[in-house]
């Protein structure tokens, strides 16, 4: 009986285990990295600055008939650092104090050194329902790198308008 050449992948089967446990390990290392990678950008990165954003709310447009109460907000950025993704959460409040509604308010990009317009449906009806408008957050709001920024921080209102606004 002719020899039988040993078999390429008995030595295959015998280096998995190593192999296996190399790939994992690495594999574990580049994910734990990466997890850590907006965390370290975030903490070595810019941020924003107090004062740096101001919302300002221009006007309440009643659009008459069905259309809603429209709100127009302004949000300038003085500072250096840009905000690729923003968003606001505002409470509108009818004037004996009731809860009428939460808005969240997608704006974005926030360019330094601009001015960026933002135009909502406030409510479903006229504008004289509501009492007062307040800033109860920001869900969103990140760099370009995707890091985190405080916009609760850098934010502050300004109003144009005879309905109360603020934070």
């Amino acid at each position: 009986m002719p020899a039988v050449p040993s078999c390429p992948l008995a030595r295959v089967r015998r280096r998995t285990p190593q192999a296996l446990a190399i790939v994992l390990a690495l594999a574990l290392a580049w994910s734990t990295a990466n997890d850590l990678a907006p965390a370290r950008a975030a903490e070595s990165g810019p941020d924003l600055s107090p004062g740096d954003l101001t919302i300002v709310l221009t006007a309440l447009e009643d659009g008459g008939g069905a259309d809603p109460c429209r709100a127009h907000l302004r949000i300038e950025h003085a500072g250096a650092v840009p905000v690729s993704t923003f968003s606001l959460r505002l409470l509108l409040f009818a004037p004996d104090g009731g809860v009428l509604r939460q808005v969240d308010v997608l704006a974005m990009p926030l360019i330094p050194g601009e001015a960026t317009p933002a135009v909502f449906p406030a409510l479903d009806g006229p504008c004289s329902r509501i009492g007062s408008i307040r800033v109860t957050g920001f869900p969103l709001c990140a760099g370009r790198a995707g890091q985190r920024l405080d916009c609760r921080a850098a934010a502050k209102t300004a109003n144009r308008t005879a309905t109360p606004f603020g934070d």
